[in-house]
């Protein structure tokens, strides 16, 4: 028997009135657990244990699923964020995100954790962009995941920049001696963009235009096809190919993969200054143990916890 924090991420039916729930925990990782009897309308669990929800769990351990026996609210954002389809959309990009990027359960991913819980109670606030408060946590994201984009300096020979070509196989800009076959041009503006939201100055990106959002924003398809081989869970809703079905599920105020309703509720733990943790380099002290983080402590830009 364990207790963490985590959020959901992912629902799926199990059995007859069972589910299994795919949660990103602040200690263990990502942990798949049956939550029994939770599709009855009596369950004990009620609205708990929905995607985007951040919970207090009670487990125990199973041999390939954790059961869980107890789960108290602490951030249920998912009623505030699918009053809009745009906070929706981002929503579910960077649950599908988190997923992907935790490809081996149980193994901690605390920056990550953080990342997702702040990100989440942003678009809940609706203070920012929901746009830009997805590309923020998409760049932070890779970053703490090892997959971050060199924005101030050629990502091959580290010249310092201003530099103009972005190549996603390269890791970031590149400076013109280095730029590789496929690098796209990018305007100052763009990069500037990418940078503003990497380390957190949001008057900077909050007064970009339409257009200079849209080309910053165009870079995450092809990042995210060349980490997962291909397979794309996010690239569908970024690329805009999901479209109708994603405002389907919106109307029905439903979670993309889960084919569960979207509730309300109370409660929030984790704070920090610009409602995320902007991103620094991940220092691993360990593979990590139940009740261990298994990483340095975040030592994030307005994080505090």
């Amino acid at each position: 028997m364990y207790r963490d924090e985590g959020v959901v991420l992912r629902t799926m039916p199990f059995a007859e009135a069972d589910r299994v729930v795919t949660v990103l925990t602040r200690r263990n990782g990502r942990v798949r657990a049956v939550a029994k009897g939770v599709r009855r309308t009596s369950s004990r669990f009620g609205a708990r244990l929905e995607p985007g929800t951040y919970v207090d769990l009670q487990l125990h351990e199973g041999r390939s699923l954790d059961t869980v026996t107890q789960a108290d609210i602490l951030g249920a954002y998912g009623a505030t964020i699918a009053q809009e389809y745009a906070r929706y959309t981002a929503a579910a990009v960077m649950l599908e995100t988190a997923e992907r990027l935790t490809s081996e359960e149980r193994q901690p991913a605390f920056r990550l954790f953080l990342l997702l819980v702040g990100g989440l109670r942003t678009l809940a606030a609706g203070e920012r962009t929901p746009s830009l408060v997805l590309d923020a946590f998409l760049l932070r994201s890779l970053t703490v995941s090892g997959y971050g984009m060199a924005l101030d300096e050629c990502a091959l020979c580290g010249e310092s920049g201003p530099h103009h070509s972005l190549s996603v196989a390269s890791g970031g800009v590149v400076c013109p001696e280095c730029r590789p076959r496929g690098a796209v041009s990018t305007s100052p503006a763009a990069v500037r963009l990418l940078a503003d939201l990497l380390h957190g100055d949001w008057d900077g990106a909050e007064a970009t235009d339409v257009r200079t959002r849209r080309e910053a924003g165009g870079s995450w398809p092809p990042t995210f096809s060349g980490i997962s081989n291909g397979r794309c869970g996010p690239c569908r809703i970024l690329n805009g190919r999901e479209a109708t079905g994603m405002k389907s599920r919106w109307a029905r105020r439903r979670w993309p993969g889960s084919g569960t309703d979207v509730h309300g509720g109370r409660g929030d733990r984790v704070r920090s200054g610009d409602g995320m943790c902007a991103a620094r380099p991940v220092v691993r002290v360990g593979s990590g143990r139940r009740g261990s983080v298994g990483e340095a402590p975040a030592r994030t830009k307005g994080c505090r916890l």
